[in-house]
């Protein structure tokens, strides 16, 4: 029953970012508006890609980071400058092969975003961009630079929320395992 429930939780966050940025594009609300709710629509799609439903093809997520790119670029807020640079982090998540250039691109926009969210003080952000700067890490199988960002997520775990804390022990157990540690 959790399983399912969680699973329909992050479908639900997705659909509902995803309607906000429809709307507010559809209402005019402008490039803020625009690069926030579609960041995080791109952010819960690539940290819960396995309860997030529907996924998109490689068109309409191509078009999708390629807006994020292009939003960035305009005046907006630092808060939604940080979903931009997230969801760009995350962008490795959704690629069945992934090539070097491909990881270091990520590696450096989770810099972006980790370096934004220390800036904007807030640490439930910096965890999500660890979390982002672990995922590059993941996938080039750097078990021990994965434990070294889990450490600093860790570190801040009482200042955040229990998903926030519950998925860095994940990341833990699961780079600890694979390191054969568990």
């Amino acid at each position: 029953y959790a399983g399912v429930t969680a699973k329909l939780s992050w479908l639900l966050h997705s659909e509902a970012f995803e309607r906000a940025w429809s709307l507010g594009r559809e209402q005019g609300l402008g490039a803020d508006h625009e690069l926030r709710t579609l960041g995080q629509a791109m952010v819960v799609r690539a940290r819960w890609i396995g309860a997030v439903g529907r996924p998109l093809d490689d068109a309409e997520m191509a078009r999708r980071f390629a807006q994020i790119e292009r939003l960035l670029d305009l005046d907006v807020s630092d808060l939604s400058r940080f979903y931009g640079q997230l969801a760009l982090a995350f962008r490795q998540s959704f690629a069945e092969i992934r090539t070097d250039d491909d990881l270091d691109t990520s590696q450096r926009w989770a810099e972006r975003s980790v370096e934004s969210a220390r800036a904007l003080g807030q640490v439930e952000l910096l965890s999500q961009a660890l979390d982002a700067a672990d995922a590059a890490l993941l996938a080039r199988d750097d078990m021990q630079q994965v434990l070294a960002i889990v450490r600093q997520r860790h570190e801040i775990a009482d200042r955040v929320s229990t998903q926030e804390r519950a998925d860095a022990y994940i990341v833990n157990a699961w780079a600890e395992a694979i390191l054969g540690k568990l």
